[in-house]
């Protein structure tokens, strides 16, 4: 990637939330982590699309689409057991936020929902 990219990347958005208690430089994080290593090693690029998923379940799909993308370039990843490692270990992080609002509060997210989701 040319260096502007980055540069446009790292220089963006981000600078804003750094000092906020949000979940989005956790996100970014995870995401440049994703990107960064989805060329020379796709299952720690699903593990890290996984992890950014624990805080909004939207970005779970993520974890699919790379592993589809990754096969669909190398199909030899699918001899490798750190592939499958991977994915698993993706997998399970992006069904952490689900299960753990299932469990307590008896639905998939708050976010799906217009008032409380007890009851």
């Amino acid at each position: 990637m040319h260096w502007t990219w980055c540069a446009i990347v790292f220089a963006g958005p981000i600078l804003w939330w750094l000092d906020k208690p949000h979940t989005e430089p956790f996100t970014f994080a995870l995401y440049a982590i994703t990107f960064a290593l989805f060329d020379a090693a796709p299952w720690w690029s699903l593990v890290a699309a996984g992890a950014a998923s624990t805080q909004d379940p939207g970005n779970a799909a993520l974890v699919g689409i790379l592993a589809a993308a990754a096969v669909a370039g190398r199909a030899a990843l699918l001899r490798d057991g750190r592939y499958w490692a991977g994915l698993a270990a993706g997998v399970a992080l992006a069904a952490l936020h689900p299960a753990y609002y299932l469990l307590r509060l008896g639905g998939l997210t708050r976010l799906a929902s217009t008032g409380s989701c007890i009851g």
